[in-house]
Protein backbone atom coordinates (compact mmCIF):
# COMPACT_ATOMS: atom_id res chain seq x y z
CA UNK A 1 0.00 0.00 0.00
CA UNK A 2 2.80 2.31 0.93
CA UNK A 3 4.49 1.66 -2.38
CA UNK A 4 1.29 2.40 -4.18
CA UNK A 5 0.88 5.68 -2.37
CA UNK A 6 4.46 6.54 -3.04
CA UNK A 7 4.01 5.78 -6.68
CA UNK A 8 0.91 7.98 -6.88
CA UNK A 9 2.79 10.76 -5.15
CA UNK A 10 5.69 10.45 -7.54
CA UNK A 11 3.31 10.43 -10.44
CA UNK A 12 1.52 13.52 -9.06
CA UNK A 13 4.82 15.31 -8.50
CA UNK A 14 5.97 14.51 -12.03
CA UNK A 15 2.64 15.80 -13.36
CA UNK A 16 3.11 18.96 -11.33
CA UNK A 17 6.53 19.43 -12.88
CA UNK A 18 5.00 18.96 -16.30
CA UNK A 19 2.36 21.58 -15.46
CA UNK A 20 5.07 24.01 -14.38
CA UNK A 21 6.98 23.23 -17.54
CA UNK A 22 3.90 23.89 -19.65
CA UNK A 23 3.29 27.18 -17.91
CA UNK A 24 6.90 28.29 -18.44
CA UNK A 25 7.01 27.18 -22.07
CA UNK A 26 3.63 28.75 -22.79
CA UNK A 27 4.73 32.03 -21.23
CA UNK A 28 8.01 31.97 -23.17
CA UNK A 29 6.23 31.20 -26.42
CA UNK A 30 3.58 33.90 -25.91
CA UNK A 31 6.29 36.40 -25.02
CA UNK A 32 8.20 35.50 -28.16
CA UNK A 33 5.03 35.75 -30.26
CA UNK A 34 4.21 39.17 -28.78
CA UNK A 35 7.75 40.46 -29.31
CA UNK A 36 7.90 39.06 -32.82
CA UNK A 37 4.53 40.63 -33.72
CA UNK A 38 5.85 43.99 -32.48
CA UNK A 39 8.93 43.58 -34.65
CA UNK A 40 6.87 42.42 -37.64
CA UNK A 41 4.47 45.36 -37.27
CA UNK A 42 7.33 47.85 -37.47
CA UNK A 43 7.36 49.77 -40.76
CA UNK A 44 10.73 51.41 -40.25
CA UNK A 45 12.33 50.06 -43.38
CA UNK A 46 15.85 50.73 -44.51
CA UNK A 47 15.92 53.71 -46.88
CA UNK A 48 17.74 51.96 -49.70
CA UNK A 49 17.24 49.08 -52.07
CA UNK A 50 20.14 47.15 -50.55
CA UNK A 51 18.81 47.79 -47.04
CA UNK A 52 15.31 46.59 -47.91
CA UNK A 53 16.78 43.55 -49.67
CA UNK A 54 18.74 42.84 -46.47
CA UNK A 55 15.54 43.22 -44.42
CA UNK A 56 13.77 40.88 -46.80
CA UNK A 57 16.60 38.42 -46.40
CA UNK A 58 16.31 38.75 -42.62
CA UNK A 59 12.56 38.14 -42.91
CA UNK A 60 13.21 35.06 -45.00
CA UNK A 61 15.70 33.87 -42.38
CA UNK A 62 13.04 34.41 -39.70
CA UNK A 63 10.56 32.29 -41.61
CA UNK A 64 12.97 29.50 -42.42
CA UNK A 65 15.22 29.45 -39.35
CA UNK A 66 13.66 31.26 -36.38
CA UNK A 67 9.97 30.48 -36.82
CA UNK A 68 9.95 26.67 -37.42
CA UNK A 69 11.37 25.82 -33.95
CA UNK A 70 8.72 28.01 -32.38
CA UNK A 71 6.06 26.29 -34.37
CA UNK A 72 7.49 23.03 -33.09
CA UNK A 73 7.37 24.41 -29.54
CA UNK A 74 3.71 25.26 -30.06
CA UNK A 75 2.98 21.67 -31.14
CA UNK A 76 4.98 20.28 -28.24
CA UNK A 77 2.96 22.45 -25.83
CA UNK A 78 -0.26 20.97 -27.15
CA UNK A 79 1.18 17.47 -26.77
CA UNK A 80 2.45 18.29 -23.27
CA UNK A 81 -0.96 19.62 -22.20
CA UNK A 82 -2.67 16.54 -23.63
CA UNK A 83 -0.18 14.30 -21.74
CA UNK A 84 -0.74 16.18 -18.48
CA UNK A 85 -4.49 15.97 -18.80
CA UNK A 86 -4.33 12.24 -19.74
CA UNK A 87 -2.13 11.41 -16.72
CA UNK A 88 -4.45 13.31 -14.41
CA UNK A 89 -7.51 11.48 -15.78
CA UNK A 90 -5.68 8.20 -15.31
CA UNK A 91 -5.09 9.09 -11.62
CA UNK A 92 -8.63 10.30 -11.27
CA UNK A 93 -7.33 13.80 -10.64
CA UNK A 94 -9.05 17.00 -11.56
CA UNK A 95 -8.01 17.69 -15.09
CA UNK A 96 -5.54 20.61 -15.36
CA UNK A 97 -6.75 23.68 -17.22
CA UNK A 98 -4.14 26.36 -17.97
CA UNK A 99 -4.76 29.84 -16.66
CA UNK A 100 -6.60 32.33 -18.83
CA UNK A 101 -4.24 33.56 -21.52
CA UNK A 102 -2.19 30.36 -21.62
CA UNK A 103 -4.84 28.15 -23.07
CA UNK A 104 -4.06 26.37 -26.29
CA UNK A 105 -6.77 28.48 -27.89
CA UNK A 106 -5.02 31.60 -26.56
CA UNK A 107 -1.73 30.38 -28.01
CA UNK A 108 -3.45 29.58 -31.31
CA UNK A 109 -5.04 33.05 -31.45
CA UNK A 110 -1.66 34.59 -30.70
CA UNK A 111 -0.13 32.45 -33.44
CA UNK A 112 -2.82 33.55 -35.89
CA UNK A 113 -1.97 37.15 -35.05
CA UNK A 114 1.65 36.26 -35.68
CA UNK A 115 0.76 34.77 -39.06
CA UNK A 116 -1.23 37.89 -39.96
CA UNK A 117 1.58 40.21 -38.89
CA UNK A 118 3.99 38.05 -40.83
CA UNK A 119 1.83 38.24 -43.95
CA UNK A 120 1.45 42.01 -43.66
CA UNK A 121 5.18 42.36 -43.03
CA UNK A 122 5.92 40.41 -46.18
CA UNK A 123 3.53 42.56 -48.23
CA UNK A 124 4.97 45.75 -46.77
CA UNK A 125 8.53 44.60 -47.42
CA UNK A 126 7.75 43.64 -51.00
CA UNK A 127 5.94 46.94 -51.62
CA UNK A 128 8.88 48.81 -50.14
CA UNK A 129 11.21 46.73 -52.30
CA UNK A 130 9.19 47.68 -55.39
CA UNK A 131 9.23 51.34 -54.29
CA UNK A 132 12.97 51.29 -53.75
CA UNK A 133 13.50 49.59 -57.13
CA UNK A 134 11.41 52.30 -58.77
CA UNK A 135 13.38 54.98 -56.95
CA UNK A 136 16.64 53.41 -58.11
CA UNK A 137 15.30 53.33 -61.68
CA UNK A 138 14.22 56.96 -61.30
CA UNK A 139 17.65 57.86 -59.89
CA UNK A 140 19.37 56.09 -62.82
CA UNK A 141 17.07 57.96 -65.19
CA UNK A 142 17.95 61.19 -63.39
CA UNK A 143 21.69 60.47 -63.69
CA UNK A 144 21.37 59.58 -67.36
CA UNK A 145 19.45 62.75 -68.17
CA UNK A 146 21.68 64.83 -65.89
CA UNK A 147 24.75 63.63 -67.78
CA UNK A 148 23.11 64.60 -71.08
CA UNK A 149 22.12 68.03 -69.70
CA UNK A 150 25.63 68.63 -68.29
CA UNK A 151 27.22 67.72 -71.62
CA UNK A 152 24.80 69.90 -73.60
CA UNK A 153 25.20 72.87 -71.24
CA UNK A 154 29.00 72.59 -71.22
CA UNK A 155 29.18 72.39 -75.02
CA UNK A 156 26.90 75.39 -75.43
CA UNK A 157 28.87 77.35 -72.85
CA UNK A 158 32.00 76.74 -74.92
CA UNK A 159 30.08 77.72 -78.04
CA UNK A 160 28.77 81.03 -76.72
CA UNK A 161 32.12 81.85 -75.13
CA UNK A 162 33.51 82.28 -78.68
CA UNK A 163 33.16 85.76 -80.21
CA UNK A 164 33.74 84.81 -83.84
CA UNK A 165 31.47 87.59 -85.13
CA UNK A 166 33.41 88.47 -88.29
CA UNK A 167 34.90 91.76 -89.46
CA UNK A 168 32.19 93.23 -91.66
CA UNK A 169 28.46 93.94 -91.50
CA UNK A 170 27.22 90.85 -93.44
CA UNK A 171 29.35 88.56 -91.24
CA UNK A 172 28.12 90.17 -88.01
CA UNK A 173 24.50 90.04 -89.21
CA UNK A 174 24.97 86.34 -89.99
CA UNK A 175 26.51 85.86 -86.53
CA UNK A 176 23.48 87.56 -85.00
CA UNK A 177 21.13 85.15 -86.78
CA UNK A 178 23.18 82.21 -85.52
CA UNK A 179 23.08 83.64 -82.01
CA UNK A 180 19.31 84.05 -82.20
CA UNK A 181 19.06 80.41 -83.30
CA UNK A 182 21.17 79.41 -80.26
CA UNK A 183 18.87 81.46 -78.01
CA UNK A 184 15.83 79.77 -79.52
CA UNK A 185 17.35 76.30 -78.97
CA UNK A 186 18.30 77.24 -75.42
CA UNK A 187 14.82 78.53 -74.63
CA UNK A 188 13.36 75.26 -75.93
CA UNK A 189 15.84 73.36 -73.74
CA UNK A 190 14.44 74.95 -70.59
CA UNK A 191 11.73 72.25 -70.38
CA UNK A 192 14.42 69.56 -70.25
CA UNK A 193 16.17 71.34 -67.39
CA UNK A 194 12.84 71.63 -65.59
CA UNK A 195 12.33 67.91 -66.12
CA UNK A 196 15.55 67.31 -64.15
CA UNK A 197 14.14 69.48 -61.35
CA UNK A 198 10.88 67.51 -61.43
CA UNK A 199 12.64 64.15 -61.13
CA UNK A 200 14.82 65.44 -58.28
CA UNK A 201 11.74 66.81 -56.52
CA UNK A 202 9.98 63.45 -56.89
CA UNK A 203 12.99 61.62 -55.46
CA UNK A 204 13.09 64.07 -52.55
CA UNK A 205 9.37 63.65 -51.89
CA UNK A 206 9.90 59.87 -51.88
CA UNK A 207 12.78 60.30 -49.40
CA UNK A 208 15.35 58.72 -51.71
CA UNK A 209 18.38 57.66 -49.67
CA UNK A 210 20.96 59.41 -51.94
CA UNK A 211 18.97 62.64 -52.27
CA UNK A 212 21.93 64.83 -51.22
CA UNK A 213 23.90 63.69 -54.25
CA UNK A 214 20.84 64.06 -56.48
CA UNK A 215 20.17 67.61 -55.24
CA UNK A 216 23.84 68.52 -55.55
CA UNK A 217 23.86 67.38 -59.19
CA UNK A 218 20.53 69.12 -59.86
CA UNK A 219 21.88 72.36 -58.33
CA UNK A 220 25.00 72.06 -60.46
CA UNK A 221 22.86 71.74 -63.60
CA UNK A 222 20.82 74.77 -62.54
CA UNK A 223 24.05 76.72 -61.99
CA UNK A 224 25.25 75.66 -65.44
CA UNK A 225 21.88 76.73 -66.86
CA UNK A 226 22.01 80.15 -65.16
CA UNK A 227 25.61 80.60 -66.25
CA UNK A 228 24.64 79.76 -69.84
CA UNK A 229 21.84 82.38 -69.66
CA UNK A 230 24.36 84.95 -68.41
CA UNK A 231 26.81 84.00 -71.18
CA UNK A 232 24.07 84.30 -73.79
CA UNK A 233 23.01 87.71 -72.54
CA UNK A 234 26.59 88.96 -72.36
CA UNK A 235 27.31 87.58 -75.84
CA UNK A 236 24.18 89.25 -77.24
CA UNK A 237 25.35 92.57 -75.76
CA UNK A 238 28.79 92.11 -77.33
CA UNK A 239 27.16 91.10 -80.60
CA UNK A 240 24.91 94.18 -80.53
CA UNK A 241 27.98 96.35 -79.93
CA UNK A 242 29.74 94.72 -82.90
CA UNK A 243 26.65 95.15 -85.06
CA UNK A 244 26.31 98.82 -84.07
CA UNK A 245 29.98 99.45 -84.82
CA UNK A 246 29.82 97.68 -88.19
CA UNK A 247 26.74 99.74 -89.10
CA UNK A 248 28.71 102.85 -88.18
CA UNK A 249 31.55 101.63 -90.42
CA UNK A 250 28.98 101.05 -93.17
CA UNK A 251 27.61 104.56 -92.66
CA UNK A 252 31.18 105.86 -92.92
CA UNK A 253 31.64 104.08 -96.26
CA UNK A 254 28.34 105.47 -97.55
CA UNK A 255 29.37 108.96 -96.45
CA UNK A 256 32.76 108.61 -98.15
CA UNK A 257 31.08 107.35 -101.35
CA UNK A 258 28.70 110.31 -101.23
CA UNK A 259 31.58 112.71 -100.66
CA UNK A 260 33.48 111.16 -103.59
CA UNK A 261 30.47 111.82 -105.81
CA UNK A 262 30.31 115.39 -104.53
CA UNK A 263 34.04 115.85 -105.18
CA UNK A 264 33.54 114.88 -108.83
CA UNK A 265 30.87 117.58 -109.13
CA UNK A 266 33.02 120.12 -107.28
CA UNK A 267 35.96 119.41 -109.60
CA UNK A 268 33.84 120.35 -112.62
CA UNK A 269 35.47 122.86 -114.96
CA UNK A 270 32.12 124.53 -115.61
CA UNK A 271 32.17 128.00 -114.08
CA UNK A 272 29.61 129.64 -116.37
CA UNK A 273 29.85 131.34 -119.74
CA UNK A 274 27.70 134.31 -118.79
CA UNK A 275 26.32 135.98 -115.70
CA UNK A 276 22.99 134.12 -115.63
CA UNK A 277 24.69 130.76 -115.96
CA UNK A 278 27.12 131.62 -113.17
CA UNK A 279 24.25 132.66 -110.89
CA UNK A 280 22.50 129.36 -111.70
CA UNK A 281 25.70 127.45 -110.83
CA UNK A 282 25.98 129.39 -107.58
CA UNK A 283 22.41 128.50 -106.68
CA UNK A 284 23.17 124.83 -107.33
CA UNK A 285 26.31 125.15 -105.22
CA UNK A 286 24.31 126.61 -102.34
CA UNK A 287 22.00 123.57 -102.51
CA UNK A 288 25.06 121.31 -102.43
CA UNK A 289 26.36 123.24 -99.42
CA UNK A 290 23.04 122.61 -97.67
CA UNK A 291 23.40 118.89 -98.39
CA UNK A 292 27.00 119.00 -97.17
CA UNK A 293 25.90 120.68 -93.94
CA UNK A 294 23.51 117.78 -93.32
CA UNK A 295 26.27 115.34 -94.20
CA UNK A 296 28.67 117.17 -91.86
CA UNK A 297 26.25 116.57 -88.99
CA UNK A 298 26.06 112.91 -89.95
CA UNK A 299 29.85 112.68 -90.04
CA UNK A 300 30.08 114.29 -86.61
CA UNK A 301 27.44 111.96 -85.14
CA UNK A 302 29.00 108.83 -86.69
CA UNK A 303 32.48 109.84 -85.53
CA UNK A 304 31.34 110.51 -81.96
CA UNK A 305 29.39 107.23 -81.83
CA UNK A 306 32.36 105.24 -83.20
CA UNK A 307 34.89 106.84 -80.84
CA UNK A 308 32.81 105.73 -77.86
CA UNK A 309 33.79 102.17 -78.76
CA UNK A 310 37.46 103.17 -78.89
CA UNK A 311 37.57 105.28 -75.73
CA UNK A 312 35.21 103.38 -73.42
CA UNK A 313 36.22 100.92 -70.73
CA UNK A 314 35.32 97.25 -70.73
CA UNK A 315 34.59 95.21 -73.84
CA UNK A 316 35.78 96.67 -77.14
CA UNK A 317 34.35 95.15 -80.32
CA UNK A 318 37.32 96.30 -82.39
CA UNK A 319 40.91 97.47 -82.07
CA UNK A 320 40.65 101.15 -80.98
CA UNK A 321 43.40 102.06 -83.47
CA UNK A 322 41.29 100.74 -86.37
CA UNK A 323 38.31 102.78 -85.16
CA UNK A 324 40.38 105.96 -84.78
CA UNK A 325 42.00 105.42 -88.19
CA UNK A 326 38.59 105.11 -89.84
CA UNK A 327 37.25 108.16 -88.04
CA UNK A 328 40.35 110.15 -89.03
CA UNK A 329 39.99 109.02 -92.65
CA UNK A 330 36.32 110.02 -92.66
CA UNK A 331 37.09 113.44 -91.21
CA UNK A 332 39.97 113.91 -93.66
CA UNK A 333 37.62 113.12 -96.57
CA UNK A 334 35.12 115.60 -95.15
CA UNK A 335 37.80 118.28 -94.78
CA UNK A 336 38.89 117.67 -98.37
CA UNK A 337 35.28 117.99 -99.50
CA UNK A 338 34.79 121.23 -97.59
CA UNK A 339 38.05 122.61 -99.02
CA UNK A 340 36.95 121.72 -102.54
CA UNK A 341 33.54 123.26 -101.89
CA UNK A 342 35.11 126.47 -100.61
CA UNK A 343 37.51 126.50 -103.57
CA UNK A 344 34.69 126.01 -106.09
CA UNK A 345 32.55 128.62 -104.40
CA UNK A 346 35.43 131.09 -104.52
CA UNK A 347 35.99 130.25 -108.20
CA UNK A 348 32.29 130.71 -108.94
CA UNK A 349 32.30 134.01 -107.07
CA UNK A 350 35.30 135.04 -109.15
CA UNK A 351 33.46 133.93 -112.26
CA UNK A 352 30.41 135.92 -111.21
CA UNK A 353 32.59 138.94 -110.53
CA UNK A 354 34.18 138.55 -113.96
CA UNK A 355 30.93 138.14 -115.84
CA UNK A 356 29.32 140.95 -113.90
CA UNK A 357 32.29 143.11 -114.90
CA UNK A 358 31.91 142.06 -118.55
CA UNK A 359 28.16 142.64 -118.38
CA UNK A 360 28.66 146.17 -117.05
CA UNK A 361 31.27 146.89 -119.74
CA UNK A 362 28.91 145.49 -122.36
CA UNK A 363 26.18 147.78 -121.06
CA UNK A 364 28.58 150.74 -121.17
CA UNK A 365 29.70 149.78 -124.69
CA UNK A 366 26.11 149.53 -125.88
CA UNK A 367 25.37 152.94 -124.38
CA UNK A 368 28.50 154.47 -125.95
CA UNK A 369 27.63 153.05 -129.39
CA UNK A 370 24.06 154.21 -129.05
CA UNK A 371 25.19 157.73 -128.16
CA UNK A 372 27.82 157.68 -130.92
CA UNK A 373 25.13 156.97 -133.45
CA UNK A 374 22.88 159.73 -132.07
CA UNK A 375 25.55 162.39 -131.69
CA UNK A 376 27.30 161.67 -134.95
CA UNK A 377 24.39 163.53 -136.54
CA UNK A 378 25.27 166.57 -138.73
CA UNK A 379 22.12 168.34 -137.63
CA UNK A 380 23.29 171.68 -136.20
CA UNK A 381 19.97 173.49 -136.51
CA UNK A 382 18.47 175.88 -139.03
CA UNK A 383 18.35 178.98 -136.95
CA UNK A 384 19.26 180.35 -133.58
CA UNK A 385 16.22 178.85 -131.88
CA UNK A 386 16.89 175.34 -133.10
CA UNK A 387 20.56 175.60 -132.25
CA UNK A 388 19.73 176.64 -128.70
CA UNK A 389 17.50 173.57 -128.38
CA UNK A 390 20.30 171.31 -129.67
CA UNK A 391 22.73 172.90 -127.21
CA UNK A 392 20.40 172.17 -124.29
CA UNK A 393 20.18 168.54 -125.42
CA UNK A 394 23.94 168.38 -125.70
CA UNK A 395 24.29 169.86 -122.22
CA UNK A 396 22.02 167.06 -120.88
CA UNK A 397 24.11 164.51 -122.80
CA UNK A 398 27.28 165.87 -121.21
CA UNK A 399 25.71 165.54 -117.76
CA UNK A 400 24.74 161.94 -118.58
CA UNK A 401 28.23 161.35 -119.90
CA UNK A 402 29.81 162.55 -116.64
CA UNK A 403 27.47 160.26 -114.67
CA UNK A 404 28.41 157.25 -116.77
CA UNK A 405 32.07 158.17 -116.56
CA UNK A 406 31.94 157.85 -112.77
CA UNK A 407 30.29 154.41 -113.01
CA UNK A 408 32.62 153.36 -115.81
CA UNK A 409 35.65 154.36 -113.77
CA UNK A 410 34.36 152.23 -110.87
CA UNK A 411 33.84 149.29 -113.21
CA UNK A 412 37.32 149.71 -114.71
CA UNK A 413 38.74 150.01 -111.19
CA UNK A 414 37.06 146.65 -110.38
CA UNK A 415 38.67 145.14 -113.45
CA UNK A 416 42.08 146.54 -112.52
CA UNK A 417 41.64 145.08 -109.01
CA UNK A 418 40.99 141.67 -110.58
CA UNK A 419 44.12 142.09 -112.69
CA UNK A 420 46.11 142.99 -109.56
CA UNK A 421 44.68 139.90 -107.81
CA UNK A 422 45.75 137.78 -110.80
CA UNK A 423 42.21 136.73 -111.64
CA UNK A 424 42.01 133.77 -114.04
CA UNK A 425 40.37 136.09 -116.63
CA UNK A 426 43.17 138.69 -116.65
CA UNK A 427 43.91 138.64 -120.43
CA UNK A 428 40.29 139.13 -121.39
CA UNK A 429 39.75 141.72 -118.64
CA UNK A 430 42.67 143.81 -119.84
CA UNK A 431 41.49 143.54 -123.46
CA UNK A 432 37.94 144.61 -122.65
CA UNK A 433 39.13 147.54 -120.54
CA UNK A 434 41.27 148.79 -123.44
CA UNK A 435 38.39 148.34 -125.90
CA UNK A 436 35.89 150.22 -123.76
CA UNK A 437 38.42 152.95 -122.87
CA UNK A 438 39.03 153.50 -126.59
CA UNK A 439 35.31 153.72 -127.29
CA UNK A 440 34.90 156.07 -124.35
CA UNK A 441 37.69 158.31 -125.59
CA UNK A 442 36.08 158.36 -129.05
CA UNK A 443 32.75 159.29 -127.48
CA UNK A 444 34.38 162.10 -125.49
CA UNK A 445 36.08 163.40 -128.65
CA UNK A 446 32.77 163.22 -130.48
CA UNK A 447 31.05 165.12 -127.66
CA UNK A 448 33.74 167.81 -127.67
CA UNK A 449 33.64 168.05 -131.47
CA UNK A 450 29.86 168.36 -131.50
CA UNK A 451 29.93 170.91 -128.71
CA UNK A 452 32.40 173.07 -130.72
CA UNK A 453 30.35 172.70 -133.86
CA UNK A 454 27.19 173.68 -131.97
CA UNK A 455 29.02 176.72 -130.58
CA UNK A 456 30.24 177.65 -134.06
CA UNK A 457 26.73 177.21 -135.42
CA UNK A 458 25.37 179.39 -132.65
CA UNK A 459 27.89 182.12 -133.50
CA UNK A 460 27.00 181.83 -137.16
CA UNK A 461 23.26 182.05 -136.57
CA UNK A 462 23.77 184.87 -134.05
CA UNK A 463 25.79 186.71 -136.69
CA UNK A 464 22.99 186.23 -139.18
CA UNK A 465 20.47 187.61 -136.72
CA UNK A 466 22.70 190.55 -135.89
CA UNK A 467 23.29 191.19 -139.62
CA UNK A 468 19.58 191.02 -140.36
CA UNK A 469 18.87 193.48 -137.52
CA UNK A 470 21.54 195.82 -138.85
CA UNK A 471 20.15 195.64 -142.42
CA UNK A 472 16.71 196.39 -141.12
CA UNK A 473 17.98 199.40 -139.15
CA UNK A 474 20.03 200.68 -142.11
CA UNK A 475 17.04 200.46 -144.36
Amino acid sequence: EGKRVGKVMDHAMETEKMIDKYGGLASDLLTWIEQTITILNSRKFANSLAGVQQQLQSFSTYRTVEKPPKFQEKGNLEVLLFTIQSRMRANNQKVYTPHEGKLVSDINRAWEKLEKAEHERELALRNELIRQEKLEQLARRFDRKAAMRETWLSENQRLVAQDNFGNDLPAVEAAKKKHEAIETDTAAYKERVQAIEDVARELEMENYHDIKRINARKDNILRLWEYLQELLQARRQRLEMNLTLQKLFQDMLHSIDWMDEMKIKLLSSEFGKHLLEVEDLLQKHRLMEADMAIQAEKVRAVSMAALKFANGDGYRPCDPKIIRDRVNHLEMCHQELMALAAERKARLEQSKRLWKFFWELDEAESWIKEKEQIYSSLDYGKDLTSILILQRKHKAFEDELRGLETHLQQTIKEGEAMIAQKHFGVPKIRSRIEEVKALWAQLQELAAFRKKNLQDAESFFQFQVDADDLMAWLQ
